[in-house]
């Protein structure tokens, strides 16, 4: 069987078997098909950029079998558009290195903190739990507490009082999360295991959770950390968090102030309101989003916007708060504090 002169071996020459003219041209008249179909015949695949030996110019469909392509696609380029990938995860054909869907890779790759090579269908590195897709640049894009660059004091020291009052009450106190209880329906039901419980990074296999359930054992971690002062621990764990919430969308109104609270932590103020806000266009009535803004916008210096939003809190507050809303009941005693919050500083301003 002949093969076209892009696929190696030796050119065609005119008065080969099957090639009408002969050479390049020939080929090419082949791939470009007649004026009576409409230039359909032939062409019908072109190989795509693609890593590995570059495919060279020139036509790319033997003019009468294709099934030769077939064959010989794989050698003359690496990567062709009749070879799709399917992620092992969720099933959705793809493209490139990650499922757009759930986020699981669709290759091999190395993890990028420790290189460990990574099987097809990862999220996170089983070695030392590393996202293995970093969120994509401006989205919610605070700065990576493990740079230093962007939190207050340098590597290893944490704005500890950003939220105030708020960042009181979200930590653990006396080994069940204010965050606990039933969670909502962003986690698991239960008390939240205390800080150290889930036991050292290698051990949390993400890759056999949901991604709900990731981003909130992950937001447990962080919030057990922030309770031990552990500037360490955090550092490590809240970009795994962050990332975890964006593979996790759509988020429910418990994930996006849970996430709100983790931007702020991060200091990006600006993605923590605009997280709220997200939450807020569909229950412009919800308390814990309400705070969350309030607390995001008072940490920008936006005195205004968040008078704005505390002021709503306490109008709504009665009717919200008497309501069986899962986010409510679920963090009973969280909700008090949100309105002494609110109190205060109105009282204050």
């Amino acid at each position: 069987m002949l093969l076209p002169p892009w696929a190696g071996g030796r050119p065609a020459r005119r008065g080969d078997r099957g090639t009408p003219g002969g050479g390049r041209d020939a080929w090419a008249e082949g791939a470009r098909g007649g004026k009576e179909d409409g230039g359909r015949r032939g062409g019908l695949v072109r190989p795509t950029k693609g890593r590995g030996r570059r495919c060279p110019p020139g036509p790319t469909q033997h003019p009468f079998a294709p099934i030769i392509l077939r064959r010989v696609a794989k050698v003359a380029c690496t990567h062709t558009e009749i070879m799709s990938m399917h992620c092992t995860q969720c099933g959705a054909e793809g493209s490139g290195r990650f499922c757009g869907p759930c986020g699981a890779s669709l290759v091999e790759l190395p993890c990028p903190s420790c290189s460990a090579d990574l099987p097809p269908g990862t999220r996170f590195c089983t070695e030392c739990g590393s996202p293995l897709r970093s969120r994509d640049a401006g989205a919610h894009g605070p700065p990576t507490p493990a740079a230093g660059a962007g939190v207050a004091g340098g590597p290893g020291v944490l704005p500890w009082g950003i939220a105030g009052v708020l960042l009181t009450a979200l930590l653990v106190v006396g080994g069940v999360s204010l965050l606990g209880g039933n969670g909502g329906t962003g986690g698991p039901a239960g008390p939240t295991a205390p800080a150290g419980a889930l036991g050292p990074a290698p051990n949390i296999d993400l890759n056999t959770m949901t991604p709900a359930d990731a981003a909130w054992r992950l937001f447990n971690r962080v919030a057990g950390a922030l309770e031990q002062r552990d500037s360490v621990e955090v550092i490590n764990f809240l970009p795994m968090a962050l990332d975890a919430h964006e593979i996790a969308r759509p988020l429910d109104d418990g994930q996006l102030f849970r996430y709100s609270f983790l931007l702020r932590v991060a200091m990006d103020y600006e993605g923590a309101l605009q997280t709220a806000r997200e939450g807020l266009e569909r229950s412009p009535d919800h308390l814990l989003l309400l705070s969350a803004a309030a607390e995001a916008a008072r940490e920008m210096g936006d005195d205004e916007t968040a008078r704005a939003y505390y002021t709503h809190l306490l109008d709504v507050w009665e009717e919200e708060s008497a309501s069986d809303l899962d986010d409510y009941q679920g963090h009973p005693r969280l909700i008090p504090v949100l309105r002494q919050e609110a109190e205060a500083y109105l009282d204050r301003s």
